[in-house]
């Protein structure tokens, strides 16, 4: 590659806690190639290393080459870099998909389209890895789509332990949902039955997965939160159950959980509500966690109110109209996650005056709403209907990191 040089890195990029770095970018002055390459890098300690490129040979692909690499590559805590490809051979034919960690300098491929499908006789994966993370293990979860005379065509999510030492599937199409009723994993309307997969360092497998049918009404479908763990699956939420935390509400619509190296999510639900005078509002959208012994949870939810004063001798009230976490996933694929290890938890708040702040909740702490309920009779005259500047604080379990119009902190430079 000595006539080669960089022709554009790409806007994303993975970063671990190390400070090593997995990104792609193109490449240009390849002879033999198309003039705008593309290539897969570690980079650590201030240098970039090749990892694959478009035209090198597909390791385990039986004499097949790299046609397309991502846009965006992940990297394990151990630095290890994975990604999904596309490998096709000279002799032409369809391009096949395939998913590729490095370990100690050699790639290894873990799944590809035709792979035998474990536990489903006669079927074969294709759109193999359409997403997919690798945690501090090496373990490998994936989700992909497969087909077969018997089985037709369906969906799953499987777990490649220790790379590609062992592939056991975690959920399947078609499969019995455990406290379900009857039902099964199934796709309900135009939806896909399973979620982004995430795993935590311990291996546990976290995953949204729809179900329909079951014992009490054939037409029944809901959407539920589940847990993977060595070889059995739980049921943490679901759709129209009883939303811990506030009285008389029910969960209405989940969204995409996030997971942290621990083995903690946390979900962001809609809800529906008996009692709309439970925390001043109706309808509306709070904040969960699922801890890694599977208890629920409720940390925030709108109506709650939340003293943003860093003076402990003042108090200054904001009522939550909306609550946003950034970014989606686990925390293994040196993506941008906003749940650390320690339980911290960065959300952004917008209240009901107008103002909005981007907070880290401390999920290790007593619900910070509870922490405030208290004083809302006596107080709730002061809380202003104009917007009011916020000072950086810690309170009620929350340390405010920044906030639009206000300046830093002193020491934050």
């Amino acid at each position: 590659m000595e006539a080669a040089y960089y022709g554009s890195f790409a806007s994303d990029y993975a970063l671990n806690a190390d400070g090593m770095l997995a990104v792609t970018t193109s490449i240009k002055g390849l002879s033999g190639l198309r003039d705008d390459s593309v290539g897969v890098w570690l980079g650590d300690e201030g240098s970039l290393r090749l990892i694959a490129k478009v035209g090198d040979s597909a390791p385990g692909s039986l004499g097949g080459f790299y046609r397309t690499l991502p846009q965006v590559p992940s990297i394990n805590p151990l630095g290890e870099v994975s990604f999904k490809g596309s490998y096709g051979y000279k002799d032409g034919g369809p391009y096949r998909n395939g998913l590729w960690i490095e370990r100690d300098d050699a790639l290894t491929l873990v799944v590809s389209d035709r792979d035998p499908v474990p536990g489903i006789e006669g079927a074969g994966f294709f759109n193999a890895a359409d997403e997919f993370e690798v945690n501090a293990r090496g373990d490998a979860v994936f989700n992909g789509s497969f087909s077969g005379e018997a089985s037709g065509f369906g969906d799953g999510i499987w777990l490649a332990l220790n790379g590609r030492e062992e592939i056991v599937p975690v959920a399947v199409e078609g499969q019995l949902a455990p406290d379900a009723d009857g039902a099964v994993f199934s796709a309900v309307g135009s939806s896909l039955p399973f979620g982004v997969p995430m795993i935590s360092d311990q291996g546990d497998v976290l995953f949204l997965g729809s179900v329909l049918g079951g014992e009490e009404d054939d037409a029944g479908a809901f959407l539920g939160l589940w847990r993977y763990r060595e070889g059995s699956l739980s049921l943490l939420a679901r759709t129209d159950s009883p939303a811990p935390g506030i009285p008389g509400a029910t969960f209405k619509t989940m969204g995409t959980p996030v997971l942290n190296r621990a083995g903690q999510a946390a979900f962001i639900a809609r809800i529906n509500r008996d009692d709309a005078t439970t925390s001043g509002v109706g309808d509306g959208q709070g904040l969960w966690l699922a801890g890694s012994n599977n208890e629920l949870r409720k940390l925030l939810v709108a109506g709650d109110i939340v003293d943003v004063e860093s003076n402990p001798s003042l108090q200054d009230l904001r009522v939550i109209e909306s609550i946003d976490v950034a970014g989606n996933g686990g925390a293994s694929s040196g993506r941008p996650s906003p749940f650390n290890a320690r339980g911290e938890l960065g959300v952004r708040l917008t209240f009901t005056d107008g103002s909005s702040g981007v907070f880290i909740v401390n999920t290790i702490v007593p619900e910070p709403s509870t922490l405030v309920i208290g004083v809302v009779a006596i107080l709730a005259a002061s809380i202003s209907s104009q917007p009011r500047v916020f000072r950086p604080g810690r309170t009620a379990g929350f340390v405010q990191q920044c906030e639009v119009g206000t300046s830093p902190p002193p020491n934050s430079a």
